[in-house]
């Protein structure tokens, strides 16, 4: 009589199992993935931090500014280009500055100069235009001109019309969003904003301060760029950027809850002192 072996001992394995060495094989493969997923992710961490520090250290140089030279200063930044606002005498190569720091870029300017003769308005910047690290932007909810009932911890910025931008031609921008020290060092918003011009009015301090909440995004906003014959090169188009989102976050990144950020660049209303506040990323 021939011995019947019993099933799943020696020979071949049972259908829907797996040997010790498969299973090995799984295990070395997952822990590969999350080697070669674990830099990326530290360094995208490592960009957000960064960005946050140097945007909480560039407004706290604007409130420093403000204090020194007993004005105003504002902190004016790029939103997504919108083709159907109104600019004047703006140059292409300002165009181009302009386009690719869309949701990144920033410049500290004042409306006026130590001893310029009052009522006299010198428009000037007090910084280069500057950005965010590769890889970060400010989350394109806090540029939207409406406070839509959906927004939790955060506000969107004020922005002021036909904000001049120092150039020789002349150039107006309208609707450049701000943040605005005062010479106390305190957060202001200007006569001549949005806030306090339409929506706010005379109770517009009371949300001064979830207008300088600041949250960031991991990703990128790239400039549209055309072809143009007659250089042979790709040139900047004059248009909003195309956004990539990344993790931690998803969609396009769009949040209305300061909770789905992790982390956040907040300015006190009173003091004017900026800070990044927020849990790991």
């Amino acid at each position: 009589m021939i011995p019947v072996r019993p099933s799943g001992v020696g020979g071949r394995r049972s259908r829907g199992g797996f040997t010790l060495i498969e299973l090995l094989v799984v295990i070395g493969l997952i822990a590969l993935i999350a080697g070669l997923a674990a830099p990326a992710f530290k360094t995208k961490s490592i960009a957000l931090d960064a960005a946050h520090r140097q945007l909480a250290d560039d407004l706290n140089r604007a409130r420093q500014l403000a204090i020194t030279g007993r004005s105003t200063v504002y902190v004016v930044f790029m939103p997504m280009v919108d083709p159907t606002v109104t600019v004047t005498n703006l140059t292409k190569p300002l165009k181009d500055v302009l386009a690719i720091r869309q949701a990144r870029g920033y410049a500290l300017f004042s409306r006026n100069s130590v001893g310029a003769q009052p009522g006299v308005e010198e428009f000037r910047y007090l910084s280069e235009w500057k950005e965010l690290p590769e890889g970060v932007f400010i989350s394109t909810n806090k540029f939207v001109t409406t406070d839509d009932p959906r927004f939790s911890g955060f506000l969107p910025m004020d922005f002021i019309g036909d904000i001049p931008i120092p150039t020789l031609d002349g150039s107006t921008y309208k609707r450049l969003p701000y943040l605005a020290f005062d010479y106390t060092g305190a957060l202001t918003l200007s006569e001549n904003g949005d806030v306090r011009t339409n929506r706010d009015k005379d109770s517009w301090q009371r949300n001064v301060a979830l207008r300088a909440v600041i949250p960031l995004v991991a990703g990128s906003v790239s400039p549209v760029r055309y072809y143009d014959a007659p250089t042979k090169s790709f040139t900047v188009d004059w248009k909003a950027g195309n956004i990539l989102v990344k993790p931690p976050f998803d969609a396009n990144g769009n949040y209305y809850s300061i909770t789905n950020y992790i982390k956040r660049v907040v300015v006190d209303p009173l003091t004017g002192r900026a800070r990044v506040e927020g849990g790991e990323i």
